[in-house]
């Protein structure tokens, strides 16, 4: 909680304080576009973080705890991976990419709402907002956002990183089914029709299930 006041904090200060009596460009816009996209996600994560209902389980293994917050926390470090490109179509490309993704995360823990955690929890199946097309629509936009942060430090390390942040969000998200297979009545239908990152696909077969999946 405290890292996400103070990641709100920031990112308002920052769009506070641009100079805006100068004449801005597409990419300027963009920019603070993505800005403001942040800061709203931050400010969602924060007021569900508060509303939340205690959750019925959790995983309490330490290398899920451990991989959750990497997880969380890894794109913080690509703006340090390298200095922000100066080429206008990638830097535009980029920020579309990070207003998208964390407009769709965003957009996701709207619909969490009460039932949002870092780590896997089961509190609820929610089946509305963009939990109608994937199963995890907060990480697949933090993916998307990432990789915008990546074409933006435009280096192989950034790009290496984000390659490293797939398999730790692959790893979250079936950590998190498990759980919520074993303790929520019917997420194995909801499971079977919604595809996990992506619409359509990696849906999962009741087989492979427990009770129940997110």
């Amino acid at each position: 909680m405290p890292v996400a006041v103070g990641l709100l904090i920031v990112n308002v200060r920052a769009i506070a304080t641009r100079p805006w009596a100068e004449p801005t460009g597409l990419d300027s816009t963009l920019g603070l576009i993505a800005q403001i996209a942040v800061s709203a996600f931050w400010a969602l994560v924060v007021t569900a973080y508060l509303r939340r209902r205690p959750a019925i389980a959790t995983n309490s293994s330490p290398v899920t705890y451990v991989v959750a917050v990497t997880a969380s926390f890894l794109p913080f470090v690509f703006p340090l991976l390298g200095e922000r490109s100066t080429n206008l179509a990638v830097v535009a490309v980029a920020d579309l990419l990070l207003i998208v993704g964390t407009a769709f995360a965003a957009w996701g823990i709207r619909h969490l709402d009460r039932s949002f955690s870092i780590l896997p929890q089961a509190r609820a199946v929610v089946t509305t907002g963009p939990y109608r097309l994937v199963r995890h629509p907060l990480y697949a936009g933090e993916l998307l956002a990432a990789l915008g942060l990546t074409l933006l430090a435009a280096t192989v390390w950034a790009f290496l990183a984000w390659l490293a942040l797939i398999p730790l969000q692959l790893y979250r998200a079936q950590h998190e089914e498990r759980i919520l297979a074993d303790h929520l009545d019917g997420y194995a239908a909801y499971a079977a029709q919604t595809g996990q990152f992506f619409p359509g696909v990696g849906k999962r077969k009741g087989s492979h299930l427990g009770r129940s999946e997110r």
